[in-house]
């Protein structure tokens, strides 16, 4: 929705298709939750879920392989990111105008409190 959103006013397309989108994704979620539940992909391709055999399902396997996955994406996000607060240390600006110094005007001094 997101990419339809982007999308359509970059092409001068009509609202009415980022409209379309979010029908067809509330309309398309229902159907594709009720086929995933229904049916198992297989080695030999697309069976119903009574018909394979508990012991010869991937699901397990498959399930596995995308933690790991999932874990491995995390571990490089953390990575990168630690990597960019240790080595890249960015001066953050104290001063919105270059070169001027903050005169410290609408800070009161202890003394004056």
């Amino acid at each position: 929705m997101q990419i339809a959103a982007t999308v359509v006013p970059a092409l001068h397309l009509s609202d009415a298709i980022t409209s379309a989108v979010v029908l067809l994704v509330i309309l398309g979620f229902p159907i594709a939750l009720i086929l995933a539940w229904a049916f198992e992909l297989t080695p030999e391709g697309l069976k119903r879920t009574e018909d394979v055999d508990l012991s010869k399902s991937i699901t397990h396997k498959t399930g596995r392989k995308l933690d790991f996955f999932i874990i491995g994406v995390l571990l490089a996000v953390v990575a990168i990111l630690i990597f960019q607060r240790v080595h890249l240390k960015v001066p953050t600006p104290t001063s919105s105008i270059p070169g001027k110094k903050h005169c410290g005007a609408s800070v009161p001094k202890p003394e004056q409190r």
